[in-house]
């Protein structure tokens, strides 16, 4: 099996995964043994569940002086279930880091254009409008810093990708 979800969803298919052959062998015997193929799928998902579950009740349950990173971060290390998730817990502390960190301290963004340029700006300024929220009248802005977490890194980087407001982190 791919270790990268995308490739997977393209060769869900193929030998290394899932070829039809073995889907139907698996569609027989699911229904000549009531169900038992859907059963155990079930079962597996239940099972990834409550040790998720687990790990979002100790959060819950923790208070600040009681939250332990190394304890929360075990359970995703110890449980074979979770373990392959381990990645994006850490993709998911470090961007709550970051924005704990730039709200909690009011962290500014100030952005502004050359008034040399106002050419170009007008020539793009539906863009700049939309995405910089820069106009001819307004031509600075200051923000309120705030990191993005996006979801899906390409997994051949091995990267993190957040975004900081609108422009892109990479760690």
């Amino acid at each position: 099996m791919s270790t990268s979800s995308a490739k997977f969803q393209d060769n869900l298919f193929e030998e290394n995964a899932m070829p039809p052959r073995l889907l139907s062998i698996l569609g027989r015997e699911n229904s000549q043994q009531k169900g038992v193929v859907e059963a155990y799928i079930y079962q597996a998902f239940e099972e990834k569940h409550l040790q998720l579950e687990n790990a979002l009740n100790y959060c819950l349950m923790s208070s600040k002086e009681t939250f332990k990173l190394d304890e929360f971060l075990n359970q995703f290390w110890l449980q074979a279930g979770l373990k392959r998730s381990l990645d994006k817990i850490f993709e998911i502390v470090v961007y709550s880091l970051f924005e704990v960190l730039t709200t909690s301290i009011n962290v500014k963004i100030d952005i502004y254009y050359d008034p040399n340029k106002i050419t170009i700006l007008n020539e793009f300024s539906e863009f700049s409008d939309k995405v910089l929220n820069l106009t001819v009248l307004e031509s600075r802005k200051t923000l309120h810093a705030h990191f993005h977490r996006v979801g899906v890194t390409n997994a051949a980087d091995r990267g993190l990708d957040m975004y900081a407001n609108k422009f892109k982190v990479i760690f």
